[in-house]
């Protein structure tokens, strides 16, 4: 882990909970709305590790498990955003 791959993470973290605040208090949410911006954000966050592992650190090829959860959040955010809307 470099400090960029630090850097972003956080970054990213920083947005979901300031879009999770703003959600809140500022909008009316529902009760799936947060668990629909979650799993974005998991998927987002799974598939930047997946690109980051592969790019710096491929002998490991825990990158492969980190793709594996960034499709799984994607399909299940998917399927969140299709039943819900």
């Amino acid at each position: 882990m470099n400090n960029a791959h630090r850097w972003v993470e956080r970054i990213l973290l920083l947005l979901f909970l300031i879009i999770i605040g703003v959600g809140v208090f500022k909008f009316t949410l529902s009760q799936m709305d947060p668990f629909v911006i979650l799993f974005g954000y998991f998927s987002i966050l799974f598939g930047f590790r997946a690109v980051m592992e592969f790019k710096y650190e491929r002998g490991e090829q825990e990158y492969v498990i980190n793709l594996i959860w960034a499709i799984a959040w994607c399909i299940l955010f998917i399927a969140l955003m299709f039943f819900i809307v």
